[in-house]
């Protein structure tokens, strides 16, 4: 018997949106920077602050992305599921922290103004970072299942209730 599997959509749709997100973070790292810039003009030293600090945490998001994207690209699909078990980020831990940090901003910014667009900045990466979580769960499974029937171990692939 032969067993014939192809994961391609599912493969190109993670590698299509990493960079996507690489994009986003770069773009946001100079937002942020050039929000600094503003707010220093003006005075504000607690916004520049806070946009100073989300430009570092964009920055490093971009260093650790990049170098998670150039691992996986590498990589055969078949042994995707231990690159991404071993070396993946976080994606979903963190998503639902920046949509309540995104929330606060957005509270502050109609309190005091000025940070709209950080409040949008994380918005939307909490939104990138979900997606990315949801793509990362499918890939996995799919290659673990390629895995499987590549290696022929059909026993180890055994679905089991949990409540029995």
């Amino acid at each position: 018997m032969q067993i014939k599997a192809r994961f391609p959509r599912e493969r190109r749709r993670f590698l299509l949106m990493m960079p996507l997100y690489i994009i986003f973070l770069e773009v946001s790292a100079l937002a942020s920077l050039l929000m600094t810039g503003i707010e220093l003009v003006s005075g504000n030293m607690v916004g520049a602050l806070a946009y100073l600090t989300a430009s570092a945490l964009f920055l490093t998001s971009i260093l650790t992305n990049r170098e998670f994207y150039s691992l996986i690209r590498r990589a055969r699909f078949v042994v995707y599921w231990m690159k991404l078990r071993a070396n993946s980020t976080p994606y979903g831990g963190y998503a639902s922290l920046y949509v309540i940090a995104s929330v606060l901003f957005f509270t502050a910014n109609l309190l005091r103004g000025g940070y709209l667009m950080l409040a949008l900045l994380l918005l939307f990466r909490g939104f990138f970072e979900y997606l990315l979580d949801r793509s990362r769960i499918n890939i996995t499974a799919a290659s673990f299942l390629y895995y499987i029937l590549e290696e022929g171990d059909l026993e180890s692939a055994e679905i089991r209730d949990p409540f029995r």
